[in-house]
């Protein structure tokens, strides 16, 4: 049916040319169906509820790279359809007798008046959708012409009869004993859960039981090292996450195994979990990965994270070797190695690694350094990276003869800062703009659900804000997209991002000004505070105006300081 009553239908490829939704703008209430009642074509399909389209999604499951994906199971076609404007599927829950259960919110307005545009509030009072309320309901899907059984309860169930439902197909059944045993922690099952563990022909059970031995306190290191030798990929990911509380020593040589699988997602968690171990000898195994496995950008990202405050250790070791980095994998997973250094606080040790390497290979040691320069962003805004104290040997190569690697070090040095060096000269402060400061870190609490507590964004969704262009730059443009939003796309380091941000919910120009002046300054952010005075005159200015900017309307305003 024609979707017109969405918030941003008057955008370009919103919606198509016959007034259906052309995407997702509100995916919610996802479920798996992991039950035998609708058939073995449905079993792991994922149901999505989409409100704003009164429909609901079946997604079918297939591999790709290595990477589950899930895809339209209809051509042109939906699971579950309305033409009624107001069947509002927001959630999805399969029930323990295998039926699909659907909640209806049923009302004609799904959109917070935070985000209401002026588009989507002429639509409602176009077709009256204010009204009715209070009309939800709940549907029961089941198969065409299948029979009702009645379900038992299980809360009477002998711990016995619980442990066999663990190797029944409902998942929601399964989670329900596997829960009630965890909660009685009986003495009596351990052995009925390892025999289930060791010869149960349904991987899930094999799930099940090892999990259940866990929450129990009852799995062994034998239990863990068993399931890890497991044929099926999701009995050994359970037992990975396992591993990490078991003796390391023990767990290395089994979760190394695991890092022959072929599955790249288990691969992946094995690297994970062999970085919890936190032994030397873990530590050299997740150097070896680091070298061998760099093509890969989950691993590269495995093994980062695992080696978290041993980064520069790693660069170390990688870097005696003359051949490394070989090729642009390599080169990555230097990078990203040399930037998790940084922002754990490692910059100094870094410096020092960069200051041996610049004698002997200066080539690789204008990789690293390459690595401050991004973190300082000397490319655009830049900003200060504080050191701990001074790196051995940094002053004497910056103030070395001129050199493209001396050069490189001094522009790097402008932007570095120690306890005990002479600041450079910076304008202070009114007692104002303190004030203005401290109300806007109050205030952010509104902006870092989206673009998070440090600024950083969220994914392809929302931008960061750290060392954004729009952040930075004339503070009357800011001034405009708090006032009004800013709706996609936008592109910030070669990533393109198309949502919508609505105007910041906020009470008066101070408030505007605050929370401006705050992310300004913030987040390595090094900008002047924004008076409210500022955020006055832009909002005279652009008076009556309804829709978000732009980021092509933004650039083409003036550069100069006039709003």
């Amino acid at each position: 049916r024609p979707n017109t009553g969405v918030n941003r239908g008057y955008r370009p490829g919103q919606l198509r040319p016959d007034g259906r939704l052309a995407s997702l703008t509100a995916a919610c209430g996802p479920v798996l169906y992991v039950a035998d009642a609708f058939g073995d074509g449905f079993y792991n399909n994922a149901f999505v509820c989409e409100p704003a389209a009164n429909i609901v999604k079946r997604l079918v499951p297939r591999v790709e790279n290595g990477l589950p994906q899930w895809i339209n199971a209809y051509n042109d076609d939906e699971f579950l359809t309305s033409t009624d404007e107001r069947f509002r599927p927001v959630d999805a829950q399969v029930g323990p007798d295998g039926a699909l259960y659907i909640c209806d919110m049923y009302r004609g307005v799904i959109q917070h008046r935070t985000y209401l545009t002026s588009y989507l509030a002429d639509e409602i009072r176009a077709r009256g959708l204010e009204y009715p309320l209070g009309l939800g309901r709940i549907y029961r899907i089941t198969r065409k012409g299948a029979e009702r059984h009645k379900v038992q309860p299980l809360s009477h169930a002998s711990n016995a009869e619980l442990v066999a439902v663990l190797a029944e197909p409902n998942l929601t059944r399964r989670l329900a004993a596997q829960r009630l045993l965890v909660e009685r922690r009986p003495s009596d099952v351990s052995d009925l859960l390892r025999d289930m563990l060791n010869n149960a022909p349904e991987p899930t059970a094999r799930v099940h039981a090892l999990r259940t031995l866990e929450g129990i306190g009852a799995a062994t290191s034998a239990d863990v090292i068993a399931a890890l030798a497991d044929e099926d990929e999701r009995v050994v990911f359970n037992a990975c996450e396992l591993a990490e509380v078991f003796d390391p020593f023990e767990m290395l040589e089994p979760l190394v195994a695991v890092l022959d699988r072929e599955d790249r997602l288990l691969r992946m968690q094995a690297a994970l979990s062999i970085g919890s171990l936190q032994t030397e000898a873990s530590r050299d195994v997740l150097v070896e990965l680091a070298r061998s496995h760099a093509d890969d950008e989950l691993m590269r990202s495995a093994v980062v994270n695992s080696l978290a405050g041993h980064e520069v250790d790693a660069l170390s070791t990688l870097l005696a070797d003359d051949d490394w980095p070989g090729d642009a994998h390599d080169r990555a997973m230097l990078s990203e190695l040399a930037d998790a250094a940084i922002n754990a606080d490692q910059g100094v040790r870094l410096l020092e690694l960069f200051v041996r390497m610049a004698a002997r290979s200066p080539a690789r040691a204008e990789m690293l350094i390459t690595r401050v320069a991004h973190w300082q962003r000397l490319d655009g805004s830049a900003r200060t990276l504080t050191l701990v104290r001074e790196p051995r040997g940094w002053t004497e190569l910056v103030t070395a003869s001129a050199g493209r690697l001396s050069d490189f070090a001094a522009r790097v040095d402008r932007k570095l800062h120690w306890p005990g060096r002479p600041e450079a000269e910076t304008t202070a402060l009114t007692t104002d703009q303190r004030l203005l400061l401290a109300r806007g870190a109050q205030v952010y609490v509104y902006c870092q659900g989206c673009h998070g507590a440090s600024g950083e964004g969220m994914g392809t969704q929302y931008p960061p804000l750290a060392g954004s262009p729009r952040v930075l730059g004339p503070p009357e443009r800011l001034a405009r997209v708090l006032l009004h939003g800013l709706e996609g796309p936008i592109e910030r380091r070669g990533v393109v991002y198309d949502d919508t941000m609505p105007p910041a919910p906020l009470s008066d120009d101070r408030e505007f000004a605050a929370v401006m002046s705050y992310i300004r300054s913030a987040f390595g952010n090094e900008a002047e505070p924004v008076e409210p005075a500022l955020v006055a005159q832009v909002r005279e200015k652009t008076r009556g105006r309804t829709r978000p900017w732009t980021q092509r309307e933004l650039e083409a305003l003036p550069s100069e300081n006039q709003p």
